[in-house]
């Protein structure tokens, strides 16, 4: 088993396994913000997820308001589809270890978009459920 990275991000979209290529997690204070970029292979576009959230241990946390955003871009600066928090779903993410002597942290995550924009018009999911999702991120502060 090869050894597992130690910068990840990766869940279930829509049914299918998705995983981040490259993530970032700097931290002020008590502000996790979790940046994960992957290429979607299938239809050719790029996909930037942003989760964040206030914690400082280990713990179950609610994603709330404008903090947590999902888009597909081309080129990585023209936006084609833009998705907010789906606020009456149970969007969570869970830390699992908060490693402060290696800098890591580690946890799950749970959360479901709803589209806001997409470009040409519906060509884009209406919904996206990210379950299962898992992250292992270093800190940088």
């Amino acid at each position: 088993m090869p050894p597992i990275p130690v910068v990840s991000v990766n869940a279930i979209k829509n049914n299918k396994g998705w995983s981040a290529f490259s993530s970032e997690l700097p931290v002020k204070d008590d502000a996790i913000n979790i940046k994960a970029f992957s290429d979607d292979n299938e239809i050719g576009l790029e996909e930037d997820l942003g989760i964040s959230f206030r914690a400082t241990d280990a713990g179950t946390y609610a994603l709330n308001g404008n903090h947590t955003f999902y888009v597909n871009t081309v080129g990585r600066d023209v936006m084609v589809s833009n998705y907010k928090m789906d606020s009456l779903y149970a969007n969570k993410a869970t830390i699992i270890s908060y490693d402060r002597t290696n800098n890591l942290i580690t946890g799950t995550f749970n959360v479901r978009f709803i589209k806001t924009f997409d470009n040409p018009a519906h060509t884009h999911p209406d919904t996206l459920l990210f379950k299962n999702g898992n992250f292992r991120v270093q800190i940088h502060n």
